[in-house]
């Protein structure tokens, strides 16, 4: 009777993993997508945002205060964009996968070693 209930908790534990695995893939290809068709990330941004995004969710709940971050990172960047824009000669508020790290890599780590610390 107890192998049988640690069998039937390992595969609701796997059951968890592969419903966790498939929202943090759903919920970070559409945040990517959305920051490239709305010309925040440039193509190699947006699969970094993917990356990022997925690596995140999947470490904890913990991880949608970064998807939160990303999105009101966005909006302050186009906030008064026409204004801004007279004084940038290019267009700044497009990321590509530099500025993705350099906006995520310390809260990637620190949500990692929390992780491996404290668990979820």
């Amino acid at each position: 009777l107890t192998n049988h209930h640690s069998n039937s908790q390992a595969k609701i534990s796997a059951m968890e993993l592969v419903k966790q695995t498939f929202l943090a893939f759903a919920i970070a290809s559409l945040m990517a997508l959305r920051g490239y068709k709305r010309k925040s990330l440039t193509t190699k941004g947006a699969v970094t945002a993917l990356i990022v995004g997925f690596s995140s969710i999947m470490l904890g709940m913990r991880g949608f205060l970064l998807l939160l971050f990303y999105l009101v990172g966005t909006k302050a960047t186009k906030y008064k964009a026409t204004l801004k824009s007279k004084f940038e000669e290019m267009d700044a508020s497009c990321r590509g996968p530099g500025q993705v790290l350099a906006c995520s890599v310390i809260g990637i780590l620190i949500q990692t070693m929390h992780f491996v610390y404290c668990g979820k």
